[in-house]
């Protein structure tokens, strides 16, 4: 009992610690992926106010650009110009012709530093005839098409402006995209600005979001999620930015990267290997992400679960040995005093039952306790007094019992005589009814010889007949008597046999 107790105290104390150790664990878990998730919201709004500057900026160098054109525009497709091999319908402005004009452009690119194109629309296409834009071996780039996948193209079929960042040549714009429309509504071409936005874009929006770490090695990356060709790039990765990992097929995190781009929103846990820290066993990782619709970029937070529960990890293991180390004194402590208050006391009141169970019934019972074990020896110590009790008045019966058992023997002894002395008369009774029967059958004998003799003088009595007569009379009475005598005889027998059967039955 002594031990049983500590071990229950233990275990009622090593539950609860497990359960905080655990809802711990998930409540830093919690609260760190609501860190994360309050750091993304925040980031949102950063992108969304900055996105807002660059689309203002953006949409005052469009206004500056379309000043050049002051006349309406006119689309000649009755006429063509061959642009980089392609035969384009002419664009004018007015009387001035746009194609393989690249003196307004050149003067936009002079004054603010961003790039302007003038997109004719041939059929469903839009040909880019004019622009201050240079491909990197220094040649201008025209006579392409807009490619029918852009984001920005089916609103411009329909007479809409588009806003978009768009990477050209290794650079980062915001561009607008504005629709020039003809004298009949319909869509002729396009005016393009692009604002270079690569500084800003890097010191306001990417390097603070590179700056952001989640505990040891966690991190945040931004993903294109614009459909297109750049659709699931690395906008921005530690260490992997530019990179397209769609495109690669076999990247075990592209399967991530697939379902951050279908959820767009969310949190989701996957197993990653970290190689580079030269781990060849893979640890649970945890990605939050959400979309933030003026880029079109996933903004996602990545970490390892342990390093974002190590805290509480160590606070759990903490709380461990704290609880080992109070469970270890309580249980010594609880052992001590059990075995001190209850378990010597119950030792005692054991071996006294054991010994009254011996018949010892004078077994020492010391204690000065009024608690339940003191009333428990004290009880012990009444069961011994009754028991004594009962043991003296047994004595005093069992020496009452033997006298009454003398007296009884003593008086079995005298009636034993006296059926002796009874069975001795009787026996002598029953040899004088022999006797006396042996007589009686004499008699008898006797009188038959007398009859007989009577019977054979009758006729040489007749003179006698009155003396025989009388000897007849005298011999029927004779028989009388004898006949009471064997009467007598049987109720002597009777009596005899009773008698015989009271001293069997003493």
């Amino acid at each position: 009992m002594a031990l049983l107790v500590p071990l229950v105290i233990s275990l009622v104390f090593a539950v609860p610690a497990w359960l905080i150790s655990v809802s711990t664990t998930t409540l830093i878990e919690e609260q760190a992926l609501a860190e994360i998730k309050t750091k993304i919201d925040g980031l949102l709004d950063m992108v969304a106010t900055a996105v807002e500057g660059f689309k203002t900026e953006t949409d005052y160098a469009l206004q500056l650009f379309a000043q050049n054109f002051p006349d309406p525009f006119i689309l000649d497709s009755s006429t063509t110009v061959d642009v980089a091999g392609r035969p384009t319908p002419v664009l004018k402005s007015g009387d001035q012709p746009i194609n393989l004009d690249f003196s307004m452009p050149d003067a936009f690119t002079r004054q603010t530093g961003g790039v302007a194109t003038v997109f004719v629309r041939q059929g469903d296409d839009f040909i880019r005839i004019s622009t201050s834009l240079k491909k990197e071996n220094g040649e201008r780039a025209i006579g392409t098409l807009l490619d029918r996948q852009h984001p920005g193209y089916q609103q411009l079929l329909k007479g809409q402006s588009y806003h978009g960042i768009a990477t050209l040549f290794n650079r980062e714009y915001m561009t607008k995209y504005q629709p020039i429309q003809g004298e009949n509504g319909a869509v002729i071409g396009v005016l393009f600005v692009g604002v270079d936005i690569s500084a800003p874009l890097r010191t306001r929006i990417k390097d603070r979001i590179k700056a952001l770490k989640i505990g040891e090695t966690g991190y945040y990356y931004v993903i294109d999620a614009k459909p297109g060709k750049d659709y699931g790039r690395f906008v921005l990765h530690p260490t992997q930015e530019g990179v397209n990992l769609l495109e690669s097929g076999n990247d075990p995190v592209a399967e991530t990267i697939k379902q951050v781009l279908q959820k767009q929103r969310g949190v989701i846990r996957y197993s990653r290997i970290d190689v580079k820290a030269g781990e060849t066993a893979p640890r649970e990782k945890i990605a939050v992400f959400d979309f933030t619709s003026s880029l079109e970029w996933i903004i996602t937070g990545s970490a390892f679960v342990d390093e974002i529960t190590r805290a509480a990890n160590a606070k759990s293991r903490q709380l461990a040995w704290l609880g080992f180390f109070t469970v270890v004194v309580t249980s010594l402590f609880l052992y001590l005093a059990i075995r001190h208050l209850v378990s010597k006391p119950l030792k005692i009141a054991m071996e006294a039952a054991h010994c009254l169970a011996q018949g010892e019934l004078q077994a020492p019972l010391h204690h000065q306790r009024t608690d339940e074990i003191g009333r428990l020896l004290e009880a012990v110590r009444e069961i011994a007094r009754n028991l004594t009790d009962m043991a003296t008045q047994i004595r005093e019966t069992a020496s009452s019992m033997h006298s009454v058992i003398e007296e009884i023997t003593e008086n079995h002894q005298q009636l034993t005589h006296h059926a002796e002395e009874q069975a001795s008369a009787l026996a002598e009774t029953a040899s004088t009814l022999e006797q006396l029967t042996a007589t009686v059958k004499q008699n008898a004998d006797h009188a038959q010889q007398a009859d007989s003799l009577a019977a054979g003088a009758r006729a040489q009595a007749e003179q006698g007949g009155q003396v025989v007569g009388q000897a007849v009379a005298a011999m029927t009475e004779i028989n009388t008597a004898s006949r009471r005598v064997a009467d007598i005889i049987g109720v002597i027998d009777e009596i005899a046999f009773q008698t015989n059967l009271l001293a069997l039955n003493a």
